[in-house]
């Protein structure tokens, strides 16, 4: 199955964050993303700056300074922030060196993992961060 590291975790925690400030109109400092989402500072530091660079976000330097949305929350996909952080999820490979009896298994096996991807890439793709920061003021129910 697909694997979610820490670090796509924390890139879409830090986005969302970012979109939940950014009616105020000021940058948001990386001490005030970390402790509101609970993210390790010295980790999140590392993360802005693949997505800053990926032109999802944009610094500020100085007294005012800090991060913002490069683009609006409806523009920005989950796809985006996830291929900014960490460009291959992995997935199973198929077993090599099994018997001649399992070889048709671990191929069907491998063929549905492989459809699950293309699944959960559609959905990442799909989902927009603005949809996420939606889904943070819905019960668990409405979310799904």
């Amino acid at each position: 199955m697909i694997t979610i590291s820490a670090r796509v975790q924390y890139a879409c925690l830090a986005a969302l964050e970012l979109a939940r400030r950014a009616g105020n109109g000021k940058p948001t400092r990386i001490d005030e993303i970390a402790k509101a989402q609970n993210i390790p500072k010295q980790f999140l530091v590392h993360i802005l700056l693949q997505l800053k660079q990926d032109g999802l976000l944009r610094s500020m330097r100085g007294v005012g300074g800090g991060y913002a949305l490069a683009r609006n929350a409806s523009t920005i996909t989950v796809g985006d922030v996830v291929r900014a952080v960490e460009p291959t999820l992995a997935l199973p490979e198929p077993r090599t060196g099994s018997r001649d009896e399992t070889a048709e298994g671990d191929s069907v096996l491998f063929s549905l993992w492989r459809d699950v991807e293309r699944q959960a890439l559609g959905v990442i793709e799909a989902m927009t961060i603005d949809d996420l920061l939606k889904r943070t003021s819905q019960t668990p129910e409405q979310a799904t």
